[in-house]
């Protein structure tokens, strides 16, 4: 019987892309390195030019990475500044759009065990990792999550309905990345100067 392998990564992203990170402690910036997300032990790898070093999460206040292929930037915040139901967050939180009400994305790593049954030669014999994300918009300091449309339109207070308007009229969901940043940028920017 062939053993099983390991199917999909636990890093954000397999390639190296070049960072800027913000420590919590000594407030000090760390600009310029390649670096590597990996999401189920929280950890940064950073290629240093003495080899890879890891940096625990935990540690980072922000980090601002440049794509190596498509060049775009993405930006991170310390999840441990902010709390979901009371609970303060592990790992980095993504920032997909900023302003009065931010919204961010955890993205986490569900690993699922084989189940492969020997006497019915069925199931699989592999250990599969699986990427997920959750939505939220901040408060000050709190969470809340967007699991449907009632919990996004929550977000906008008093806007509610021109938002639930927007979103109908441009036809966007609540599952899609881009749907979700369309929506915040558009409520964001009446409040920009």
């Amino acid at each position: 019987m062939t053993p099983g392998g390991v199917k999909g990564s636990t890093y954000l992203d397999k390639k190296w892309n070049l960072a800027t990170i913000l420590l919590f402690q000594s407030e000090k910036l760390l600009e310029g390195y390649p670096v590597k997300y990996e999401l189920k032990e929280n950890e940064l790898e950073v290629k240093a030019s003495n080899g890879i070093k890891i940096l625990d999460t935990k540690n980072i206040k922000s980090l601002v990475w440049k794509d190596s292929i498509t060049q775009e930037p993405k930006y991170f915040i310390s999840g441990s500044e902010y709390t979901d139901e009371g609970t303060p967050l592990n790992g980095l939180l993504e920032v997909l759009s900023d302003g009065k009400v931010p919204l961010l994305k955890r993205n986490f790593v569900v690993v699922k065990a084989p189940d492969y049954v020997v006497g019915f030669d069925v199931g699989s014999r592999d250990t599969k990792i699986f990427k997920k994300s959750t939505y939220y918009y901040a408060t000050g300091k709190v969470l809340a999550k967007i699991t449907n449309k009632k919990s996004l339109l929550a977000a906008f207070g008093d806007d509610a309905g021109e938002m639930e308007k927007f979103m109908k009229a441009n036809k966007l969901s609540t599952n899609d990345d881009r749907d979700l940043v369309m929506v915040f940028e558009n409520y964001n920017n009446k409040f920009k100067e």
